[in-house]
């Protein structure tokens, strides 16, 4: 748990190719998680991503965006849930309304 707590303190870093990395193996280390073991790791992991959703840089939305659709396979109920939490926060919510529209259609 504490290096991917590590890998979100890097979604801020300055340079785009650290938080691409660092968004890559989150999104590894996500699909390959167990759901069950895992759900309080998955939810304080979802709320961090879904800041993304909200981050200056466009095509690093559409990145943590993808990811989120990943995830979402698994635990869709909790993902859908924490959206919604976030969604009126959100400068545009454009990109939530896109994951609860795939959320809806699983």
């Amino acid at each position: 748990m504490r290096e991917r707590a590590e890998l979100l303190k890097r979604l801020d870093d300055s340079s785009q190719e650290v938080r691409v990395e660092a968004l890559k193996s989150l999104s590894a280390w996500l699909s390959s998680l167990d759901t069950q073991t895992y759900r309080p790791n998955l939810e304080f992991f979802f709320q961090h991503l879904l800041l993304y959703l909200d981050d200056p840089d466009h095509q690093f939305q559409l990145m943590v965006l993808d990811v989120l659709k990943a995830s979402s396979v698994a635990e869709h109920v909790l993902l859908q849930q924490k959206v919604e939490e976030v969604r009126e926060k959100q400068r545009n919510s454009a990109y939530c309304d896109q994951l609860l529209q795939y959320i809806h259609s699983i």
